[in-house]
């Protein structure tokens, strides 16, 4: 099964992005898509790539989790 949510993330100057805090309860792979809203405000140039979010949560064997991410941008590896 796959799991959807919908959420807006505000960017910062040059573009970056934050998800802010997330805490993983348990080991596994979560993936993220992140796009721009086209709003259509006068003015403003919009663009249309795909960023995907890869992270993958592992226990270290001691009850820890650990998390590593991976970001690509319309597949290709960023």
């Amino acid at each position: 099964s796959s799991d959807v949510c919908s959420s807006d993330l505000k960017n910062v100057a040059g573009g970056m992005f934050s998800f802010g805090e997330i805490t993983y309860t348990e080991a596994g792979t979560y993936t993220y898509t992140v796009v721009e809203n086209n709003n259509d405000l006068g003015g403003v140039t919009y663009d249309n790539t795909v960023y995907t979010v890869t992270v993958t949560v592992t226990d270290d064997g001691n009850g820890n989790l650990i998390a590593a991410v991976a970001y690509s941008k319309d597949n290709p590896q960023i």
